[in-house]
């Protein structure tokens, strides 16, 4: 017999899920690496992971500086000048009073880079290459030259995890003193992933 009502509210926290998918397999690269055994699956793998590591962080962020903008964000961030994830980050720059972050270098650039990669993997086309290369006839190049390629480099995972944790480590701080969670902490991929509480009434 169902003699009781639980009411539950909770909260899991996406971007700290994602980072570890992001740690995760970055080991697994480095071990593929090691044994030279496919590593640009992992590699992929933690560069489109970071990436939406970065955004489930902005819309963690935005939830809690800017709620009524988030709470309407499908009409808001579908046009400009908010549009999009750069919309996003544009909006709690104003409510935060971010005015020292340089788009045009490290880390933000690196974001950008993630960006494409995304997107050029969620279209999922075929790459259809065409290239001419100059050689010895004794070495024969090799016929593979795929973007994704230049995309995804073990270089550019370290770089992507680097860069992700400073930026958002960056955004953080500055917003710390804007946000009245308890929640909110003040290491933004550490700690508890998720926070739940019950309230159980009798139905008799």
């Amino acid at each position: 017999m169902k003699d009781a009502k639980t009411t539950i509210n909770g909260e899991l926290f996406t971007h700290k899920i994602l980072w570890e998918c992001c740690q995760l397999h970055c080991q697994a690269a480095d071990t593929a690496n090691e044994k030279k055994a496919g590593p640009i699956y992992y590699e992929l793998t933690v560069m489109l992971m970071a990436y939406l590591t970065y955004e489930a962080y902005i819309n963690f962020l935005g939830d809690r500086v800017a709620p009524e903008a988030w709470k309407n964000e499908k009409d808001l961030f579908n046009c400009d000048p908010y549009r999009g994830i750069a919309g996003k980050l544009k909006k709690i720059s104003e409510v935060c009073h971010i005015q020292n972050l340089k788009k045009g270098e490290r880390p933000y650039q690196t974001i950008v880079e993630l960006g494409t990669l995304r997107d050029y993997l969620s279209h999922g086309k075929p790459d259809k290459y065409e290239t001419q290369i100059k050689h010895s006839k004794r070495n024969e190049p090799s016929l593979f030259h795929s973007n994704l390629y230049q995309l995804v480099t073990p270089e550019k995972m370290k770089r992507a995890l680097e860069d992700v944790k400073v930026l958002i480590e960056f955004l953080h701080c500055k917003a710390a003193p804007y946000v009245t969670d308890q929640m909110f902490g003040n290491k933004p991929l550490e700690g508890i992933i998720e926070h739940s509480q019950g309230d159980t009434t009798s139905l008799i």
